[in-house]
């Protein structure tokens, strides 16, 4: 027995997606928020924000939350970090960070950052017979994209 997996997405345009069944789906991500557990304050707001998120998400009933993890890229980020050492203690200081590195890919095996995404259905477009044009035609009356091509988050801080 084999199983056919597909793709299910036709084209993308910025954070757009169109997928083989017509849908359009608008994909955000969710900036990082570090929080230490002893911040009950930056907790408590952030529990607020995420609760009026899902709330505005909720009148959409089409969405998604996907926890995407990507590889830290660890040794590259020492690496990089390394080139700021002073020279009079580098030698050192790359001995501890490839140490740091060492311990923390013992832990962790391979560390990793995660990325919250969300996907929202815009709207699906209606099946037209094959004979018919299969020129975008907007839903809206007054002739407008109901598209929000320009509607992103903003982009995540630097690592």
């Amino acid at each position: 027995m084999s199983i056919t997996l597909t793709y299910p997405i036709r084209e993308t345009h910025e954070n757009l997606a169109l997928k083989k069944d017509q849908t359009v789906v608008a994909y955000y991500r969710i900036p990082n928020t570090p929080i230490t557990i002893t911040d009950d304050e930056k907790k408590g707001k952030h529990k607020i924000t995420v609760a009026q998120m899902m709330k505005k998400l909720q009148k959409n009933k089409f969405f998604e939350i996907s926890l995407i993890p990507k590889d830290y890229l660890l040794e590259e980020k020492m690496r990089d970090f390394s080139d700021a050492l002073a020279d009079d203690s580098r030698e050192l200081g790359e001995e501890l960070l490839l140490y740091t590195v060492d311990r923390l890919t013992d832990e962790m095996e391979i560390p990793y950052q995660f990325d919250w995404v969300v996907g929202v259905t815009l709207r699906k477009h209606p099946r037209r017979p094959r004979h018919h044009s299969t020129e975008y035609r907007p839903h809206r009356s007054d002739g407008r994209s109901p598209l929000p091509c320009s509607r992103t988050l903003p982009p995540p801080t630097a690592r």
